[in-house]
């Protein structure tokens, strides 16, 4: 990923609810294991899972958004 994706990412990343933007911090920028999630947010590592993937799905659809108004420009 080059510097710009991932500024591009990070700023979309920040633009989540709360929840979603720690868990995926934790997981791809602090290269955290779930199980060590689990422990740092104090929830099962299935919620771990589980809030992973809505997040990625949440910043997904940020970020095809963001690329659909850069069409439309």
């Amino acid at each position: 990923m080059n510097n710009e994706t991932f500024t591009r990412v990070a700023e979309k990343i920040r633009e989540l609810h709360s929840s979603y933007a720690d868990i995926l911090s934790l997981k791809f920028f602090y290269y955290y294991e779930d199980e060590e999630i689990s422990r740092i947010l104090n929830i099962t590592p299935e919620n771990v899972r589980t809030r992973l993937h809505r997040a990625r799905k949440s910043l997904i659809r940020l970020l095809s958004q963001e690329q659909e108004a850069t069409n439309h420009e």
